[in-house]
This record gives C-alpha cells, structure tokens and sequence, in this order.
C-alpha cells in the first residue's frame, strides 16, 4: 500500500523535470536562437561597418588619387608656367642683351665718331697753329727783312749824307781855294798893274 501511494508522487517529479527540461530546452532554444540573431545581426553589422569602410576607403582612394592627379596636374602647370616664365624671362634677357649690345655698339660709334671729331679738331688745330707759326715766323722774317732794309737804307742815307757832306766840304774848300787864288791872282795882277805904272 504505501508503494502504491509513491507512485504519484514520481509521476508527478518526473513530469516536473520533464516540463522543466522542457522549458529548459525551449529557453535553450530561445536563447540559441537569439545568441544567432545576435551573432548574424552583429555579422551583418561587422559586414555593413566593412563595407561602409570599403565604401570609405574606394570613396578615400578615389579622393586621393583626384588630390593626387590634381596635384600633380597642379605640380606640371606650375612647371610649364614655370617653364613659360623662364622661356620668357631668357627671351627677355635675350632682348635685353641684345638691346645692350647694341646700345653698346652705338655708345662705342659715337664715341669712335666723336673722337675722331675731336682729332679732327686737334689736327686742324695743330695744322692751324703750323700755319700760324709758320705765319709768324714768315711775319718775323719780314719784320726783320724790313727792319734791316730801314737799317740798310739808313745806314746808305747817312753814307749818302756823308759823302754828300764831304763833297760840300770839299767844294766849300775848293770854293775857299779858288777864291783865296783869284784873290792872290787879282793882288799879282794889281801889284804888276803898279809895278808897270811906275
């Protein structure tokens, strides 16, 4: 009797545990099944975060490859108008020295023409103070000449004088002689004149 009165008793821990591995086993269920949504949503989140990262990364490249191409289209245009602004600069350097040369050339032209001007001026003023001179000197001659043909012509006045003088001297004494003659010729004749009264 008693064997008989446990058997409800296991009947009913049995069905006891039974619904507890029962729920055990839904909530196991439950919790797998949540643990895999967990898992895939969490899967699909590190999915989406990559690809969100991919996109970002292909979205980066491209942005530095365009900064890049940008750059370095930047980097020729800077070198071609560099390159456009030494080419222009050299023409103008070019210009410039030519302009100088020539400026050069012209500034030594006339300083070539302008001192063969001057020689010019120097050798005429050389020929004209030649000419000068040898106009002075020829003047210094004819003064001379001149000087000594007064000199000459006085010096012929004063022996012409002097002779002139020395022939009225000599005529004067000739005078005196013949009339001192006449005179003793006319007292002889006077004394010859009474020595024959008598």
């Amino acid at each position: 009797v008693p064997a008989e009165k446990e058997r409800p008793s296991v009947q009913s821990s049995n069905q006891a545990e039974g619904e507890q591995l029962a729920e055990s086993a839904e909530k196991a269920e439950k919790e797998r099944k949540t643990a895999c949504a967990e898992l895939a949503k969490s899967e699909m989140n590190k999915y989406m975060t990559n690809a969100v990262q991919a996109e970002q990364a292909r979205v980066a490249a491209e942005a530095l490859a365009k900064a890049e191409r940008e750059t370095l289209a930047a980097e020729e245009a800077a070198k071609a108008e560099q390159y456009r602004t030494d080419a222009e600069f050299a023409e103008k350097a070019m210009r410039d020295l030519l302009a100088m040369r020539t400026a050069e050339a012209e500034n030594n032209r006339f300083i070539a023409e302008l001192a063969k001007i001057k020689w010019n001026r120097y050798k005429n003023a050389a020929i004209q103070s030649e000419r000068e001179k040898f106009a002075a000197e020829a003047a210094a001659k004819a003064e001379r000449e001149r000087l000594a043909a007064e000199a000459a012509a006085k010096a012929e006045r004063e022996r012409l004088a002097a002779e002139a003088a020395d022939a009225a001297a000599a005529a004067e004494k000739a005078m005196r002689d013949l009339l001192s003659m006449r005179t003793a010729e006319a007292e002889n004749n006077r004394f010859i004149a009474e020595l024959a009264k008598i």
